[in-house]
């Protein structure tokens, strides 16, 4: 077992999970499964350890999920955009006796980030496959405030003399 919460994810057997974990009810732990008789493609096992591969056909470069998360989130909140969060988080980490360029791992984390986007939109849009043609206004977040039939507008409103 492992703990998607926990600061470098652990892993541990069973009996060892539910003690560490006896006061953090809210943590998600999550359970290994062997699936060695799939000799499963690299992308899919790195997307199992939660690492987004850069490449789908040769993957040297990931990210981790929650990097990929938490740039969203800063986006989102903040409004940092990706080279900003870049430079940030390169300069907190050091990535300076790399064996090849920086510009090089941003264009990556661009691609990546991208790619992760994408398919976050799809899953908050219930689609199950990304690849399917979309509908006009598929992927669209219903805007809460602006008036809609039969959902935030009263029956009969047409009639209303004070609409």
């Amino acid at each position: 077992f492992r703990c998607t919460q926990c600061l470098g994810r652990p892993v541990l057997c069973g009996p060892c999970l539910v003690h560490s974990h006896r006061h953090s009810p809210f943590h998600w732990p999550e359970q290994w499964v062997d699936q060695s008789h799939t000799s499963s493609k690299l992308w899919e096992q790195l997307l199992g350890v939660d690492i987004w591969p850069a490449t789908q056909k040769r993957p040297k470069t990931g990210f981790t999920m929650e990097v990929l998360r938490h740039q969203r989130c800063f986006n989102l909140q903040s409004k940092t955009n990706l080279k900003e969060y870049y430079d940030a988080l390169s300069r907190r980490t050091k990535l300076t006796d790399l064996p090849f360029p920086m510009q090089y791992i941003y264009d990556q984390f661009r691609i990546a980030v991208r790619e992760y986007r994408a398919l976050v939109t799809h899953m908050r849009a219930g689609r199950l496959d990304a690849t399917a043609p979309l509908a006009n206004g598929e992927l669209c977040v219903v805007c809460p405030a602006c008036p809609h039939p039969g959902v935030n507008l009263p029956h009969n409103w047409e009639k209303d003399p004070l609409k």
